[in-house]
């Protein structure tokens, strides 16, 4: 009973991380295989297009996840924009908590603005 309540509480204590949902195999396999590439710059290129394909998807796991490997890089913010938008129609929360991640407060307000607004009428 004593060891449950311990892995209860540190469960709690840590946020939850062990439960967060994982992105699709798919992305992962994709992820990995970048490690195959030799240069940095092609391998954050490929990523992104890797990235902005699981938003189409809805993945907003993987979107998250991916996006980290660009913190401090200029494409970060507008990568995160993107996903943001893409994610909107199939994970709204997700779409809100992409765009919170985005480092710029002005690129930031304009995302999640984006986001409030009503999808325009067709």
């Amino acid at each position: 009973m004593r060891v449950a309540c311990l892995a209860l509480l540190a469960a709690s204590v840590s946020g939850c991380a062990f439960f967060a949902p994982l992105p699709k195999q798919i992305w992962l396999d994709q992820y990995r295989g970048l490690s195959k590439l030799p240069d940095g710059t092609t391998r954050l290129n490929v990523l992104a297009q890797v990235t902005a394909s699981a938003a189409y998807d809805g993945d907003t796991a993987a979107v998250r996840r991916f996006l980290k490997d660009f913190r401090g890089d200029p494409r970060h913010d507008d990568l995160a924009a993107k996903c943001a938008v893409q994610l909107a129609g199939k994970d709204a929360a997700g779409a809100v908590a992409v765009a919170e991640s985005i480092e710029s407060p002005e690129r930031r307000a304009e995302a999640l603005a984006k986001l409030a607004a009503p999808p325009p009428a067709q």
